[in-house]
Formats: C-alpha cells, structure tokens, sequence
C-alpha cells in the first residue's frame, strides 16, 4: 500500500506537517517494501481552492490513502471521490506512524 503524509522534510524521518495542503512536501511511504520518496509541493502558496489542486496532484501519485493531522473538506472530498482513503488526527515522525498503521493490519 502505498501512503502519502504532509510533510516538513523529504525523508521518512520527518515530521508530518499540520498543514495539508500548504505542505512543504509530501512523503509517500510503499509499506510492503519500506521504500520512500518525496515530492516537493508546488502549490503551496497557491491561492484559495489550493486543496482541490493539491488533492488532484496527489490522485496523480496514485496512492492508496492520506495520512495527515486533518485535510480541508474540499480536499477531502476530492480524495475520497477519487478511492482514496483519508485518515486524520495522526501527528509526529512519518516512520513512527508508519510502524504503528503497519502493526495494525
């Protein structure tokens, strides 16, 4: 499966960041094999609507579910139209949380 988190940082030892869609990065985790990459967010200073934009951008990525601390309802609609599962109310380092959705299955 893969999952992406808002982050502050390029790396799976990163801290999520608050923010959704105003996100430095986002951080996409493969949990079978561990492998991570980063895209960089290039609509982060967009305008109003940014979320719908960034939404988009991450149905793109074509990953599975959305882990963040919460998403815009826009936003939100706009992943879970497209299959993708959101999960909110999560904070901390990427790799923790990962190990923790991972123990959970």
């Amino acid at each position: 499966m893969k999952i992406l988190f808002p982050s502050v940082g390029n790396t799976l030892d990163s801290e999520m960041d608050n923010r959704f869609a105003r996100a430095d990065w986002f951080v996409v985790v493969d949990t079978e094999t561990m492998e991570s990459y980063a895209l960089r967010n290039g609509e982060k200073e967009g305008g109003h609507g940014v979320g719908r934009v960034v939404a988009q951008y991450v149905v793109d990525a074509d990953v599975d579910m959305v882990v963040a601390p919460q998403v815009g309802p826009k936003a939100l609609t706009a992943l879970e139209s497209a299959g993708v599962k959101v999960i909110t109310g999560k904070s901390g380092k990427i790799r923790h949380i990962v190990e923790e959705l991972v123990a959970d299955q």
